[in-house]
């Protein structure tokens, strides 16, 4: 099994390598962009890692128009903020990690939310009865946190170092956001709640 990683940050290489090495992952340095849709359908590429200070608009639009068969983990404004944070660098190992285990055993890849919600951990979206929201990688990183650790509260801080979140309200745009994809009635949530003075859970 490989990660596939579009950087040539040296810290950013020398970080994650020695993160998914400890996994017995390897790291697919610099692949031909070009290659970038037969890379997504190899069954031994778990991830994609995009640097996005080594991507232009051209090349994001490239990665973007990839059918949803990996996870695709854009790292933003590594030069100017970088992944020293240990839960940050964490939480991109456990996405590839997760993946990694759906591989291996493919029952295992839905997540039960509601009678009919569920977290696609290898599709990286939200099906929904007939109907399948992709999730960005803040919000799947941040659901899936959850997710896997259901009725366990994770405090506002908790949540804000997982993303390395600038502020508060960045974390609020992406629980709104979560909330419109997998509640009947975003306002009147059942699935993700708040418990005062704990933080946010995945009610079961």
């Amino acid at each position: 099994m490989y990660v596939c990683l579009f950087s040539v940050n040296k810290m950013l290489i020398n970080n994650l390598s020695e993160q998914l090495k400890s996994k017995e992952i390897s790291l697919l340095l610099f692949p031909d962009i070009r290659r970038i849709n037969e890379l997504s359908d190899d069954p031994y590429c778990l991830a994609m890692v995009v640097d996005l200070n080594n991507a232009d608009d051209s090349k994001y639009n490239q990665f973007m128009g990839i059918k949803n068969k990996i996870p695709i983990l854009f790292v933003p404004c590594y030069k100017q903020r970088p992944l020293k944070s240990p839960s940050l660098m964490e939480s991109l190992v456990d996405v590839i990690v997760s993946n990694q285990v759906t591989h291996s055993n493919d029952s295992n890849h839905l997540i039960h939310l509601s009678s009919n919600v569920f977290l696609d951990v290898y599709g990286h979206c939200i099906r929904r009865n007939t109907f399948n929201t992709l999730l960005s990688t803040n919000e799947f990183k941040l659901l899936y946190l959850m997710a896997r650790n259901p009725g366990q509260a994770f405090s506002s801080h908790k949540l804000i170092d997982h993303l390395n979140l600038p502020s508060l309200s960045s974390l609020y745009v992406y629980i709104r956001r979560i909330r419109m994809k997998i509640e009947d009635n975003p306002k009147k949530p059942k699935i993700l709640l708040c418990r005062r003075g704990e933080g946010y859970f995945i009610n079961t």
